[in-house]
């Protein structure tokens, strides 16, 4: 069940990037629409795939290795209040260390549009972040690296998935084709991504997947926020 939800997600927001404001840059970048419906299709069934491997192994391998799995729905209640502490100072860096270099890109600079700029896009982006990304890199991934150092501490687990995510980002300035190097907004990407891996893995290993997600939706809520801004911009 969770796979199909995490899917469903991934689908409405790959086809929305697609059909809305990456539609452009994609159909250019591609030779047409036909070209872009094949990677749609393509990168779909490939987000697909990530999903059910990572569901599967949270559900197998997260008792085994000492991983709290999806942890407790009930526990998510208690824990909003410092959620909500953490969540309030990570909307402003999100904000000034990724969300505004992209806005500013999009309208300087003719990138493709990486931030929401409409409530529907933040809202399938909030979705995707909550249901594909947690699901991929907390649920799959820490959960199969701890196997990797098992007799560690988790956090080791942490570590790691939290560097290679914070390297997988840079695809969106690659995607912008923004060169990479030792510049503010290379580095500025990357620390950002650094500090949301590392605190949603850090709550992943001591509470579970629920909590993660909510965590996840509280600080994503700020995309709404850049939405409604754009529009008076």
């Amino acid at each position: 069940m969770l796979g199909y939800f995490s899917s469903a997600a991934t689908f409405l927001y790959i086809g929305h990037l697609v059909n809305g404001p990456w539609g452009p840059a994609i159909r250019r970048e591609t030779g047409g629409a036909h070209a872009a419906f094949h990677l749609f299709l393509a990168e779909f069934a490939f987000s697909a795939f990530c999903i059910f491997a990572c569901s599967g192994i949270g559900f197998i391998l997260s008792e085994r290795y000492k991983m709290p799995g999806m942890g407790r729905i009930g526990e998510i209640k208690p824990l909003i209040g410092r959620f909500a502490l953490i969540a309030i100072p990570f909307m402003p860096a999100g904000y000034f260390l990724h969300d505004r270099i992209f806005i500013q890109g999009a309208r300087e600079h003719g990138w493709p549009a990486m931030i929401p700029a409409s409530i529907g896009w933040s809202l399938a982006y909030m979705a995707h972040g909550a249901l594909f990304k947690e699901v991929v890199f907390r649920f799959g991934l820490i959960t199969l690296v701890s196997g990797l150092f098992r007799g560690r501490h988790p956090w080791w687990s942490v570590t790691v998935v939290t560097a290679f995510a914070g390297v997988l980002s840079l695809q969106e300035l690659v995607f912008v084709k923004q060169r990479l190097g030792l510049d503010i907004i290379t580095v500025s990407v990357y620390i950002w991504a650094i500090m949301l891996n590392a605190v949603l893995g850090v709550v992943y290993v001591r509470k579970g997947l629920w909590a993660t997600m909510a965590l996840r939706i509280l600080i994503d809520i700020r995309l709404l926020f850049c939405a409604v801004m754009m529009w008076f911009l």
